[in-house]
Order: C-alpha cells, then structure tokens, then sequence
C-alpha cells in the first residue's frame, strides 16, 4: 500500500484536501493558521476497479520560524516525508508561489521522493 503525504505552509488547503480524499471531518479546519500539529492518517479507496487502497497523511504547515511549536511541526512532517512514497505539496492558489514555497519546493526535491505536484525548472 501506497503512503501519500499532503505538504506544504499553513493554510493552503491540506486539512480541507485530506477531509476531502477521506470522505471525512478528521482533520480540523480553521481559517486561522497552526491548528494541524500532529500528522493525521486515513486509508482510502484510490481506485475503485482495481480496489487499490493508499495512506493519506495530512500534516501541519511548514514555515520558516525557528520556535518550540513551529520546529515540532516541522519534525512532524519530517516523519511523514520519511515513510512517504509519494508527497503531494499544495500551494494556495489565491495567494500564488511565495518565498515559503519556493523553499519549501526547494527542500522536497533533496528528498528524492516522488512528488508530482513539483515541477523540475
């Protein structure tokens, strides 16, 4: 079974995406930033022919503050990406590619893991 990690800053989406993949209110939702802390797992169908089932993660927004909650969430999503064997990183939209996510982009392709949501420039 596949494992998939949702990555990327604080909101943009990953709790609503991971609610939305597992047909679930699992994951917290809040217009307010910090509320994932913990990594948060659900199994779902992937494919209905095939009956192939895969692991979501849902984990908390990386940023680049050096603080007690912000470098535990960080180990947090580290743990995820190690046991990941695909990483989904979302961005938001609205906002556009900022700093943040340039570094964080910039991060995940060290991991050499597969994460098609990133684009090789």
């Amino acid at each position: 079974m596949s494992i998939i990690s949702l990555v990327g800053r604080p909101n943009v989406g990953k709790s609503t995406l991971f609610n939305r993949l597992s047909k679930s209110r699992q994951a917290l939702v809040s217009d307010f930033e910090g509320l994932t802390r913990d990594r948060q797992y659900r199994e779902i169908l992937f494919d209905d022919d095939s009956k192939t089932f895969v692991t979501i993660i849902d984990t908390g927004g990386l940023t680049n503050q050096d603080n007690i909650i912000d470098n535990s969430i960080q180990f947090q999503v580290l743990s995820a990406l190690k046991e990941s064997d695909i990483i989904y990183f979302i961005v938001n939209i609205r906002d556009g590619v900022i700093g943040l996510d340039r570094e964080i982009a910039s991060q995940l392709r060290k991991l050499k893991k597969n994460c098609p949501s990133l684009q090789q420039s």
